[in-house]
């Protein structure tokens, strides 16, 4: 844990260092062991190290959840239930088990020779040591969901209905049943995306006309529950459209990770970026500063009276009406985020605007690097075929080849990337007249 916590990694890589490198140490011995509470305690403590930030900016069960709640790409995993899963996946599946019910009948007899009168000295003698035998830890689990389930199949039936239908349908059951488990065993306690968001979302006060100029005309849509359900569909949805980092920056604006001076109640300083504004080290400027605002304008051509707002920051703007537009809300969101992070880590307090405008317009870049949707979508911004990239967007929606849409946009964008990239500062600057060359 101490080698990878100073690592910027962001959240999304992160959750999967944790999950590969981390958790499999005690996974392993999770296999056949029941991890001690101590131990699942300290797992659990630890998550404050993986995904640092202001103290209490998330809880623990909101780690774990990322994925299942949030509609984020990876959730840190719990080591007690994934120990539970792992102990399933070994019962079915190992091929030293020869099967389940020859597994419960040799528990059984051990349970039956353990109760014997005549060797009671030696059970409590070896109490602890026959509790924790392997074989008794695997059918207890077992019997453990057992208890919660009908059996396996409805377990797998669950997790991927078309199990049945595969060519080798044994092969398919044994990739997925340490994952069709752990989903299984975390259903029950997963919690309310709204009621969280909602809670979190509060400290900003979004329905108060006095604080905020962009609410909406609409009663019903200020008010916070509206809020906070716009932003969990908005937010669920944007994993598809996305890339995982540029959720991840999204997710950690929403809770107000942002490790600014005003966050930490300390004195506010000024705007990093260099605005000039004295009391601007905080998120509510951030999001409408005026190198912000030129982002908007420059870049993602889109109307920074929207876009450049807490209601934009925290996806609960009704402006935001299509696709098109969330992606370049959160792109946005990710690029002064990113670029928070960046000028701050360098020790310089703040830098130049025309610098932060550029190292936001780069970070831009870089979130859809290696993404052919969020590329596709901002090299359309100020192109004369978006018309085309609209009727390819509202192609996704009805489409069932998704693999066919994928290349659609990987072509569409290699192609614009090959033609020179001064159409936006064209349309920017205006067309030259005739009298501007004398």
């Amino acid at each position: 844990m101490y080698k990878w916590k100073d690592i910027p990694l962001g959240l999304f890589w992160d959750a999967k260092v944790y999950n590969i490198f981390l958790l499999p140490t005690l996974g392993y011995i999770a296999q056949l062991e029941r991890p001690p509470e101590w131990v699942t305690k300290g797992t659990t403590r630890s998550l404050t190290q993986a995904a640092k930030g202001p103290k209490d900016w998330a809880q623990p069960e909101d780690l774990q959840q990322l994925q299942e709640t949030f509609g984020l790409k990876a959730s840190f995993k719990r080591l007690d239930i994934t120990a539970q899963a792992a102990q399933s996946r070994v019962l079915h599946w190992d091929r030293s088990i020869r099967s389940v019910d020859h597994a419960i009948d040799l528990w059984q007899h051990i349970q039956h020779r353990i109760n014997n009168r005549e060797v009671v000295h030696q059970h409590i003698k070896w109490q602890r040591w026959y509790q924790n035998a392997f074989l008794c830890n695997l059918t207890d689990n077992h019997n453990t969901l057992m208890q919660q389930y009908d059996s396996i199949g409805s377990i797998y039936l669950a997790h991927s209905p078309q199990i049945n239908n595969n060519e080798n349908p044994d092969v398919r059951k044994r990739s997925i049943h340490q994952t069709a488990v752990y989903q299984a065993a975390m259903t029950p306690l997963l919690r309310d995306a709204t009621t969280r968001i909602r809670r979190k979302m509060n400290r900003w006060k979004l329905n108060d006309h006095n604080k905020h100029h962009s609410t909406s005309p609409n009663v019903r849509e200020n008010t916070p529950a509206w809020q906070a359900e716009r932003t969990t569909k908005l937010l669920a949805k944007l994993s598809h459209i996305t890339a995982p980092r540029v959720v991840s920056a999204v997710f950690s604006t929403i809770f107000n990770r942002w490790t600014t001076t005003k966050r930490y109640q300390q004195k506010v300083k000024e705007c990093r970026f260099g605005c000039g504004f004295h009391d601007g080290d905080s998120i509510e400027h951030y999001c409408r500063c005026p190198v912000t605002r030129g982002v908007c304008r420059r870049l993602l051509n889109t109307n920074p009276d929207h876009c450049a707002s807490l209601h934009g920051f925290t996806l609960c703007s009704h402006t935001i009406n299509n696709r098109d537009v969330l992606a370049m809300q959160a792109l946005l969101i990710y690029g002064v985020y990113a670029a928070f992070n960046s000028i701050k880590q360098q020790g310089n307090g703040s830098t130049t605007s025309i610098v932060a405008h550029e190292c936001i317009c780069q970070k831009i870049r870089e979130g859809v690097s290696g993404h052919a949707s969020s590329t596709f979508r901002l090299a359309n911004r100020w192109n004369s075929e978006h018309t085309e990239a609209q009727e390819i967007g509202n192609h996704t929606a009805t489409t069932t080849n998704k693999r066919t849409h994928r290349l659609k946009l990987t072509h569409h964008a290699t192609q614009l990337a090959k033609r020179p990239r001064y159409d936006h500062l064209i349309h920017w600057l205006g067309k030259p007249q005739p009298n501007d060359h004398n």
